[in-house]
This record gives C-alpha cells, structure tokens and sequence, in this order.
C-alpha cells in the first residue's frame, strides 16, 4: 500500500513537472555553457502564451544589440499602418500636371515585381510629370550605419521614391556590358586602375559618386548601393526609363484639388514585402516598410518619429523600452531587451494572428536558418538577427506538447565562433521544445 502511494505520487509529480512549461539546467548548460557563448554576453526569454508567464529568464532584462531582430519591431508598424496592399504614391491631377507624391514603396521599378501600377499611368500621361517629396524628412543613411558598407547591396540608401531598389548592378564587359538601370551605363570605368578600388572585389563604386570601376575585361554581375542624392538621381532615373522631362520639388502642392482628380495608386500585397524582409533579412524593405508606416500614420517619412508614436503608444507598457534607431537593424545604436523582443512577438500574435506570422517568419530549413532547425521545421517560425560579433533570434517555438512559446536569445560581444553560438541556441531550442 505504501509502494502503491509512492508510485502515485510519483505520477502526481510527474504530471505537475509536464503540466507546466520549464527549462531543465541541463538545457540551459546547452548554451550558457558553450565555450564561444561564454566569451561574450548573453540574454535569454522564454514565454508561455498560454498561461501569459515566463518559463524562463536569464539577464532578459539587459539590453543587447539586436541586429535583424530589429525587424520584428519594423513588422508591427508595418502590419499596424500599411494594410493589406502598399500605397506606392497619390497622383494629384490638374489641368496640366500630373503630380506624383511618392509613398517609399520599394516594389517601383523593382525587377522583382512585375506589377507596376504607377508607371504604366505615367507612360500613357500627356501632362507635365512633377514628382514633390516635402514629405521626406529623413536621411538616406540610417544613424549609425558603418560607413565602409556603402558599396555592399545590404546597406542600400533610403529614399522616399526608390527605384530599382536603389542599387545599380554592374557586370559584363566595355563591348557587351550587363548594367542596371541603363541609366549608369555610362558611369562605368572598364579595365580601371587598382587605385580606385578598396576590396580585391573585381568591381567597385566610388565613396562619393555614382562612377563605378572594374579591373577586369568581363565581370559577373554585382549589385551597388548608389547614391540617391536624397532623391534626385531617383527622379533622373526615371526621366531615363520614361524618356519624359519629369520635374522634381519645384512647385507647392496645389490647393483645392478636387476629390475625383486624386488617385491613390496601390501596388503589391503588403504580404509580398513582408515575407522576403523576414525570410532573406532584407533590410531595404525593412527600412522602407519603417519609412512607409511613418508617411501613413504622420505623413511624413521619418523613422524617429514613427518609432516615438510606436514606443509611447501601442508599445506603452513594453517591459524595458528599447532604443529604436532604424527599420532593419544595421545600425549598432539599436539596443532592446529579450524581453521587449518576447513582448513585440506576442502583441504580434495577439493583434494579427498565429497563422498570418507563420507565414511571415521562416521555419526550420527556410531563408536565414535554412540550415538550421530541420527537426522541427513547421514548429518553429523565428527571425535571425546577425552582426559582427553579435547573435539574436527570437520568434514562436510549438512545443512538443503544442503549447506557443514565444522565446528571445541574444548574444552579444563574443570575438568568434558564431556558428558555434547558432548552433548552441539551435540545441537549447531543441531542448525546449521537447520539455514542453
């Protein structure tokens, strides 16, 4: 009879240890035991959604770097300001002009998109094109942005009219050249002198102008950030693929235009940017999703100011407030909590649906940990975020006993060994998932 009273509480026990989520010590030892996770600092959130408690908390209440991770901020504003299609600019019509106040959409003579509503109304228009942008009030650099990541596609400018997602691509040779926009071809230096260049890339773009050189007969093809000149080579672009003198900023927005000579052109599902930002961690996107949300809700491009209404709003009572620089996470002043992170997944879920960010963040074998996570693909839909010596990933893990979790890891200050530290936060992940 004792034996048998054992035995049930032993059952009872049993049931109590699985009927709440936790972290055992030794899957805790799965990453904060690593050698390279230990060089540097890290932080870690794990939270129930079912019954609204943390499971587990270690220094979640630090700030990190976020890198990528900063996206997940960028999502809400775009899901909460955008809707289900992208504004790509408001056409006002008078007698004779066509006025194009652009809304930073970057599908515009995107080669990725072949919809291209806005262009096809100023092709087939006889008025006078007059693109006004007194609504950017931005900077094509985000603030703290490395300055020597000017010439990689991933630190494209910012602009309120992006074109071909403001980078040029380079390739090819002098007598059979592969350049895009056709606008630059005439800004290639072929067969440049080594002088001109910074890296052992075959091909470069200068630090302060839109001249590229190649040190080669015939290059592949690579992608440039060019300078947009806070629009005006956007604007130049264009007049280039229109063939139509189209005037920038010279004139104020008429007043009473009548209701029925103003069109707002949509572009694609907002759905179609969202899914590739998080999936290939595109930070143009992002940072024209950031720019698009701000022109929505304040009607001016500003990421500071779109970040404030955000912070001091929707995200007012956020665990620890985090510094909100940019849209996509380059800048290394962006600083937040695993915690905050954990808090912004959840008012995710909460606000537009489970389903709706299975579709946004990539599961295991998918864009950024396609790698990764291959044993509980369909169970886990997370976000990368990677930097020079800074590590985060944060999103929803379905447990092994369906229950949403909604964790947040953050490493930070370690001098090598990131793969290790992916690989570290996979098997602790793992070790989650089937505990709970």
């Amino acid at each position: 009879m004792k034996k048998q009273a054992i035995s049930l509480l032993s059952i009872f026990l049993v049931f109590i240890f699985h009927s709440y989520a936790q972290v055992s010590e030794r899957t805790i030892s799965y990453l904060l035991d690593d050698s390279a996770v230990k060089q540097g600092h890290a932080g870690v959130s794990v939270f129930d959604v079912a019954t609204n408690k943390y499971i587990y908390n270690y220094q979640a209440d630090k700030f990190f770097i976020p890198a990528s991770n900063q996206k997940i901020f960028t999502l809400y504003a775009g899901l909460k300001y955008l809707g289900d299609s992208l504004v790509t600019a408001t056409i006002y019509q008078t007698k004779d002009y066509c006025i194009v106040v652009p809304n930073g959409d970057p599908s515009f003579l995107n080669p990725e998109f072949n919809y291209q509503p806005l262009l096809n109304i100023l092709k087939n228009t006889d008025k006078q094109i007059v693109v006004l942008d007194d609504n950017w009030q931005d900077s094509p650099l985000g603030k703290g942005w490395m300055w020597d990541d000017y010439a990689d596609e991933f630190s494209a400018e910012r602009s309120a009219m992006p074109v071909f997602k403001n980078v040029a691509s380079i390739g090819g040779s002098n007598k059979n050249p592969s350049v895009s926009p056709a606008y630059f071809l005439g800004e290639v230096n072929w067969n440049a002198d080594r002088k001109y260049f910074q890296t052992t890339s075959q091909s470069h773009r200068d630090l302060y102008s839109n001249r590229f050189y190649t040190n080669s007969g015939s290059v592949g093809v690579q992608a440039f950030p060019f300078l947009t000149m806070n629009g005006k080579t956007n604007v130049e672009i264009l007049n280039d693929v229109l063939k139509k003198d189209i005037q920038y900023n010279t004139m104020a927005l008429p007043k009473n235009i009548p209701a029925d000579s103003i069109l707002q052109i949509k572009s694609i599902p907002a759905m179609d940017l969202y899914t590739p930002m998080m999936h290939k961690s595109d930070n143009f996107f992002a940072e024209q999703t950031l720019l698009m949300a701000s022109n929505t809700a304040l009607g001016k491009m500003n990421d500071h100011a779109i970040a404030d209404r955000i912070l001091s709003t929707d995200f007012r009572d956020i665990p620890q407030q985090p510094q909100w620089i940019d849209g996509s996470g380059l800048s290394r002043y962006n600083l937040c909590t695993p915690q905050s992170l954990v808090y912004a997944l959840n008012k995710l879920q909460q606000e537009f649906g489970m389903e709706k960010m299975k579709e946004i963040f990539p599961t295991g074998g998918e864009g950024t940990i396609s790698n990764y996570y291959q044993e509980i693909r369909g169970k886990i839909f997370a976000k990368t975020g990677t930097m020079s010596d800074n590590s985060a990933f944060s999103g929803y893990l379905i447990s092994k006993q369906n229950k949403l979790l909604i964790f947040s890891v953050m490493v930070n200050n370690y001098q090598k060994g990131g793969r290790s530290i992916r690989l570290a936060i996979e098997k602790f992940l793992l070790g989650v998932w089937r505990e709970n």
